[in-house]
């Protein structure tokens, strides 16, 4: 007995599809599937088994169709041979084939090789994966994702060797475990395991798996991340109740044990993130990463954990070997540990000024040293390290030299940075650092704040560094923000003259520079008389500058070829014209150019003709023409660390809002689907997603739109009727052609509607209880009753052929239609098909098929 689809010598996926599209029923559909079983000499399944398969695959075609999707590339040869065997001849063949699968171009010359090939008698073999090359099937391979690439080592011994010569398709791998279970996240492949950390109970799939991956000698690996949250460790730590036995640490932290016994060989990483509660911890994982390969070290300490000394990990190779330090939570190391590397960043309660002389003794000899960042939780005696270590005033007042050495202290309250003397631009260090760290606050990225820099550099008439030299400084400073940040102690903004006149270029009001100056300066008070007096001030610098370049001009030929142009110096109706050329992206960032800039903007249609907002409770999508505009899934910053949910859900609002306010906004469709949120929330690696009130906020921004938004089509999957009332008003009736609405109704409030009342085109997933005139004024309509009475057919028949503007409908029915008394009230006549039947004195034609009835007027029949 043939039991699945891939048993079969033909694509009945396919075989499906093709009859569908020509209007044949199951049944003479399986009779063609039959005349190719016979054709083959295999069994064919039963009629009820087929049917099911053809119903499926025909509501796989309607759906694509219907959305403009493709359905997975169709072998057709079986649909060819069926025409050869049914009499058909090559070229009606080939365009019905063409009409059927119209998403895929059908080659003539390759359907001519096969129909004549059929007709001469010979069939067909289908070649399998393995029939491939060698080299074929590994250059495949190095291709596939994990779990393809997993399943593939399943297929057969044969298949397993040439997988396993070609390494794993990802190059992060994360590990998150909690108390009972454990997360693995390699490349898009996602694994949970429960109760893993006991070995009885342990799933050895996982445990396989973890086994050949880890192990596979070709694995390369630019990020290692490995985390273990106790939350009993935690408590027992803060309330004091002692150390946990090894009995219990055992089960925590099985992983660990797993590389002792399974791991025969030490990973080759880049980059690795350890977070763990105990040192014997850190070196359980730390010595199977391979030394030399491994240049970034990040160490983070339980932050409700003691802190204790690292001694047995400074002596490995894998720190030894390192260039890059990351280290928090834990007691300073010996000096001697910390001078060989290039990028430092610590945090510690507090170190001596003794530790903080040999420190910088120690790397103003280092030839690698480039950069460091250390942070105490006591606030520093600024006036002895000036002391002690001798420092120079430079031009900006948190920046020092060293005399006799290449070395720059910067010092912030409870946070000290070396570094190298870099040749810093503007005015001083602290002036670039404060530009850097508000362009940060404001989540500006490194092409935008370069961009405002060479402005002001133009301005300050000061030569701009490159841009290569700029991402090192705007990276670095991004850093100290976001570790500081996690600690709650964010980095200051200490210039404002330069962020001010960053915001006067930028063409920001002063409302607005003043309240982001007080979001980037933290628990700093900034008064507004004295930012409204700078704004002034530098305002009439940007404004004389600005007069200067009008006049220009004026003066001649010459004076005109030394003026750079600018985007706002165009004429106001040139600007208008290349935003109408321009795309979404660019549409959306000419907006944040200026105010003045976004008032044309604004004037102007966005250039957008599709809408598909998707909301699933706790993820929100909006697709804007046919591509993925913006969705709510975190915002990686830092490896596993991610930017704030609420951050998010306004960036996601925002963007949706700038297009659905817009009244010039011309939609040719807009869908809405909605499912609901799983029933708890979604975990992930270092990040844990509340559910959010998305769906909520979408409403809300429906509801604050004070025009009705124009789309010629409109498809709605909302979660109930009401939902589907509140979307459907905010479109403009009379525009709005086509409707679709996958909810059954059971009220008539919706059918008062306007945009239910001037609509053409209709299709409606079921309804329970609706009359049937409100169908009537329909084009064409798509609908599932319950039932259907012969009175309400009748009285439907009677509205359609009286309508001019009736094209066809389809009407399925739950139940069984009772065709003979049908026929009988409606007095229907034969037509030359078997399944069509005329309506006297009427231009509708009947056809019926099981529990779906056709109309159609006879100029479309």
């Amino acid at each position: 007995m043939v039991t699945s689809l891939s048993d079969h010598p033909i694509d009945i996926r396919a075989l499906n599809i093709y009859d569908n599209s020509q209007w044949k029923t199951p049944e003479k559909s399986y009779s063609n599937y039959k005349k190719l079983c016979e054709a083959f000499g295999t069994q064919s399944v039963s009629y009820e088994e087929y049917e099911n398969w053809f119903n499926i695959h025909s509501k796989e075609a309607y759906y694509s169709k219907d959305s403009k999707r493709g359905l997975p590339l169709p072998d057709i040869r079986g649909c060819i041979l069926s025409d050869v065997i049914n009499g058909k001849t090559a070229e009606k063949s080939l365009n019905d084939l063409c009409e059927a699968f119209e998403e895929q171009k059908i080659d003539k010359e390759d359907h001519d090789y096969w129909y004549k090939r059929f007709k001469n008698g010979h069939l067909f073999t289908r070649v399998t994966f393995s029939d491939l090359p060698e080299d074929v099937i590994a250059e495949i391979i190095g291709k596939c994702e994990l779990e393809a690439y997993l399943n593939l080592r399943n297929v057969s011994y044969g298949l397993r060797t040439i997988v396993n010569q070609k390494p794993p398709a990802f190059t992060e791998f994360y590990v998150f475990c909690e108390d009972g279970r454990m997360e693995i996240n390699a490349g898009n492949a996602f694994f949970v395991s429960q109760n893993l950390f006991s070995y009885q109970i342990a799933e050895p799939e996982v445990l396989k798996m973890l086994k050949f991956l880890l192990n596979h000698t070709k694995l390369r690996l630019e990020f290692f991340s490995f985390e273990a949250v106790s939350n009993h460790y935690r408590h027992e730590m803060m309330t004091g109740g002692g150390d946990i036995s090894e009995e219990w640490l055992f089960y925590k932290y099985r992983f660990i044990y797993f590389l002792d016994d399974e791991l025969d060989h030490k990973i080759h990483v880049e980059e690795c993130s350890i977070s763990v509660q105990t040192e014997e911890n850190f070196i359980g994982i730390l010595e199977y990463l391979k030394p030399g390969t491994l240049e970034t070290l990040e160490l983070t300490n339980d932050p409700c954990g003691r802190r204790y000394d690292i001694n047995d990990i400074v002596r490995m190779d894998q720190w030894k070997q390192a260039k890059h330090l990351r280290l928090y939570g834990f007691n300073l190391p010996s000096i001697k540990h910390l001078l060989h590397f290039t990028t430092i960043e610590t945090e510690f309660e507090q170190f001596s000024m003794e530790d903080l002389v040999q420190l910088c003794n120690g790397l103003s000899k280092s030839n690698n040293f480039e950069w460091g960042t250390m942070e105490t939780y006591d606030r520093l005696d600024t006036e002895a390290i000036k002391e002690a270590l001798n420092l120079q005033e430079t031009t900006s007042p948190e920046v020092y030299s060293i005399p006799n050495s290449n070395l720059v202290v910067e010092l912030f309250l409870d946070t000290h940075t070396l570094s190298k003397m870099i040749e810093l631009p503007l005015n001083s260090p602290n002036q670039f650092r404060s530009l850097i760290l508000y362009h940060i606050s404001q989540w500006k990225t490194i092409e935008k704040s370069y961009k405002n820099y060479e402005k002001l550099c133009e301005v300050k008439e000061k030569e701009a560094i490159s841009y290569d030299n700029y991402e090192y400084w705007f990276n670095r400073y991004l850093k100290e923000a976001y570790y500081s940040a996690k600690d709650g102690r964010a980095h200051r903004v200490a210039d404002l003259e330069v962020c001010i006149f960053a915001d006067i270029i930028d063409g920001r009001s002063t409302e607005n520079s003043y309240k982001d100056m007080c979001d980037a300066s933290g628990n700093i008070e900034i008064d507004e008389g004295q930012h409204a007096d700078w704004y002034t001030l530098l305002d009439m610098d940007v404004q004389q500058l600005a007069c200067i370049r009008a006049e220009q001009p004026k003066k001649g030929l010459d004076a005109t070829n030394n003026v750079n142009l600018s985007f706002s110096d165009f004429p106001e109706d040139v600007i208008a014209e290349i935003v109408d050329r321009c795309d979404l992206k660019s549409y959306l960032n000419l907006r944040n150019v200026s105010h003045s800039l976004r008032t044309i903007v604004d004037q102007r249609p966005p250039p957008c003709t599709d809408i598909f907002v998707f909301s699933g409770g706790d993820y929100f999508l909006i697709e804007v023409n046919k591509a993925d505009f913006i969705d709510s899934f975190p915002i990686e910053l830092n490896h596993s660390r991610y930017c704030s949910l609420d951050f998010i859900e306004k960036r996601v609002f925002r963007e949706l809002e700038v297009l659905l306010k817009n009244p010039k906004l011309r939609l040719e469709s807009f869908r809405f689907w909605s499912f609901p949120p799983v029933a708890h929330s979604v975990e992930r690696i270092g990040w844990i997603a509340a559910l959010r009130n998305y769906e909520k906020n979408f409403f809300e921004l429906l509801n604050s739109i004070n025009y009705k938004i124009h789309s010629q089509k409109c498809i709605i999957n909302a979660r109930n009727e009401e939902d589907t009332m509140r979307i459907l008003k905010c479109f403009k009736s009379g525009t709005l052609k086509e409707l679709e609405i996958n909810e059954r109704l059971s009220s008539n409030e919706l059918v008062e509607m306007d945009q239910w009342k001037q609509a053409k085109h209709l299709k409606l997933l079921g309804t329970r209880s609706l009359p049937i005139e409100n169908f009537s004024h329909f084009s064409t309509f798509q609908t599932t009753f319950e039932t259907i009475s012969v009175h309400d057919l009748v009285l439907l028949c009677d509205h359609l052929s009286k309508s001019t503007n009736f094209e066809a409908c389809t009407i399925k029915t739950r139940e069984s239609l009772d065709e003979d008394a049908i026929k009988e009230a409606l007095n229907l006549q034969k037509s030359e098909s078997s399944e069509k039947y005329s309506i006297p004195n009427s231009t509708i034609v009947v056809e019926f098929f099981h529990f779906t009835l056709l109309l159609k007027t006879s100029k479309n029949a």
